[in-house]
């Protein structure tokens, strides 16, 4: 899955928060996590990679804490970010999520 979202012209960094929910114990053996990544897309159409990070499936029944990573925005023409979710090869139980963006100056 993928969203999209306008980078502001006075960012200089952006805060992203993303996770994965645990999987039930009949999925054990048939998961295999997720794969965040992170695009910007220069105002010439140029596209860098700024993040990517997988999470492993976990088997749990208590819940995940919500991941955050604070990105510096190198490129002060970058005009869009790309966040990507790749399900892993198993993605029956790959239920995962962006919860946050905050773009900051």
């Amino acid at each position: 899955s993928e969203v999209k979202s306008e980078v502001p012209e006075s960012a200089r960094r952006v805060v992203l928060r993303f996770g994965i929910l645990p999987a039930p114990a009949e999925a054990r053996g048939r998961v295999d996590g997720v794969t965040f990544e992170v695009i910007g897309i220069t105002t010439r159409g140029e596209e860098r990679k700024l993040l990517q990070r997988h999470l492993p499936a976990i088997l749990t029944d208590q819940a995940i804490e919500v991941q955050t990573e604070t990105l510096e925005l190198p490129d002060p023409h970058l005009q869009q970010l790309r966040l990507i979710i790749h399900a892993g090869e198993v993605s029956n139980w790959d239920w995962s999520y962006w919860s946050g963006i905050e773009f900051q100056e």
